[in-house]
């Protein structure tokens, strides 16, 4: 990391890893959103996405297609899967619906990566079908996914798995992504097929097509609404409609506030006729609200038949008190807030840092997981300390100061800020740490923030992203 710390003048910034809630109320279910395996008996059937969802094939003890099973009935086998928020975890609950008991290690997958075997793999059920239960203590990381081994060599039969339940605390000031739990309807065409119900979970709609797998009103030109909920209250990014048959009837989309507020955003028809299947995306500018129900609505004479979805996405961040972003930094026309136990000062070369603490600036050149490096380059400085031109284009200023820093990194939109922004990771010889860099486009001029972890980016983003969002620059 020399070349970039020698040329960028680089600062270290200590973040804390995000605030925990702590109360019994906050803790959250989920199912997988999305599966992986070492194998399994077919690409559809019996694939690892059949264990992503709530379990839905445990009435009987029985080999069935609506559960993942391995390639081979005599392997040792892994299924890994996934989850949209974040916890720190407190059960897992694995649910079989043939052959139980022959789970042989369980690991978590953290936020940042890394796998953490357990020592105990729980308790297996005594009957069949049945739920093996775990449950965890003392476990301090954030856990978004899980990795189930199964011996079947003694078994010479399938050990197979329907569900994977994730229990635990939301992490505060982690983005999450999650899909709608329940719904209603102001119509729907069957109590069964076509209900509300059918817009939950994951799609599992095939194709474009009039399929009983996702809601569809009473009548194919009527003014519809349809409401979904979900577990995790979040301060939202964006909801993802997933329209599996006629796109373009969706006039407006709510959000609905855990207080009873509620905020209304009209669509265009042009983008509400997305392909088919497509998906309706629609970004949400409220900063300071918390939403656990989105209504979307309907009116069906534009298409002139039924416009079904299949399934509601909402992302958002968890709340916390990371996000309390209470003291201000001001130096020449630039203007961000930060937490209060934070220290700030201006470093040789007019930078502008904020940091946890002094401390925090002895681990530079190598730092922990929980450190985060970040510090401010105006237009000045970018100017006469590192000859690049602040007023051309954001993507040229950061392909520039990459080149110019011998590193490698591709240049990306990021539309998390609220401003104009490009971003890139990059490596490099010598680079130990995480390292991105952020440039930004204010009113006063282009504004580049340097950000190194110990570490991925990701575990801190939605902290950062909350920290740049508060910064105004007027030149």
């Amino acid at each position: 990391m020399r070349k970039i710390l020698a040329l960028l003048l680089l600062v270290t910034l200590t973040l804390t890893f995000p605030a925990l809630a702590q109360d019994d109320a906050n803790v959250v279910s989920q199912w997988a959103t999305t599966a992986e395996a070492s194998s399994e008996y077919g690409d559809v059937a019996n694939s690892a996405m059949q264990a992503t969802g709530a379990p839905n094939t445990m009435e009987f003890c029985s080999d069935s297609s609506a559960a993942w099973a391995s390639e081979s009935p005599n392997e040792i086998a892994t299924l890994t899967v996934y989850y949209g928020v974040a916890v720190i975890p407190t059960e897992i609950n694995i649910y079989q619906n043939f052959n139980p008991g022959f789970i042989s290690a369980i690991r978590l997958i953290t936020l940042d990566g890394e796998e953490l075997e357990l020592d105990s793999k729980g308790e297996a059920p005594e009957d069949c079908p049945g739920v093996h239960v775990v449950e965890l203590e003392g476990v301090e990381d954030a856990v978004v996914g899980v990795v189930i081994e199964v011996d079947q060599t003694d078994l010479n039969s399938w050990s197979e798995i329907d569900a994977v339940e994730l229990v635990g605390v939301p992490v505060a000031g982690t983005i999450a992504s999650q899909w709608a739990t329940a719904a209603e309807a102001s119509s729907e065409y069957t109590p069964e097929g076509w209900n509300a119900m059918q817009a939950t979970g994951a799609p599992n709609t095939p194709d474009c097509g009039d399929y009983t797998t996702a809601w569809a009103s009473a009548s194919s030109t009527e003014e519809a609404t349809l409401i979904v909920y979900f577990d995790v209250p979040v301060i939202p990014i964006e909801v993802n409609i997933y329209q599996t048959y006629n796109p373009g009837a969706i006039t407006s989309v709510e959000m609905l506030t855990v207080d009873g507020e509620s905020y209304e955003f009209e669509i265009d028809p042009d983008e509400a006729a997305t392909e088919c299947p497509g998906i309706l995306s629609v970004e949400f500018d409220e900063s300071d609200v918390l939403v656990d129900a989105i209504a979307i609505y309907l009116d069906q004479s534009l298409t002139g038949s039924w416009n079904e979805i299949d399934a509601v996405e909402l992302v958002g961040t968890v709340p916390g008190e990371t996000l309390d972003l209470s003291e201000t930094l001001e130096f020449e026309g630039f203007s961000i807030n930060y937490p209060d136990s934070w220290v700030t000062t201006i470093d040789e070369g007019d930078v502008p840092v904020l940091a946890t603490s002094d401390e925090a600036l002895d681990r530079r050149d190598e730092l922990n997981e929980e450190d985060v490096l970040i510090n401010v380059l105006l237009p000045n400085v970018m100017e006469e300390q590192l000859d690049l031109d602040p007023t051309d284009d954001i993507d040229a200023i950061l392909d520039n100061l990459i080149a110019n820093a011998a590193m490698e990194g591709e240049v990306e939109e990021y539309d998390l800020l609220d401003n104009p922004a490009v971003i890139a990771r990059v490596t490099g010889e010598g680079i130990v740490n995480d390292s991105t860099i952020i440039i930004v486009e204010y009113e006063g001029g282009n504004v580049a923030y340097t950000i190194e972890s110990g570490a991925p980016f990701e575990a801190f983003e939605p902290l950062i992203v909350g920290i740049l969002n508060t910064a105004t620059y007027e030149g």
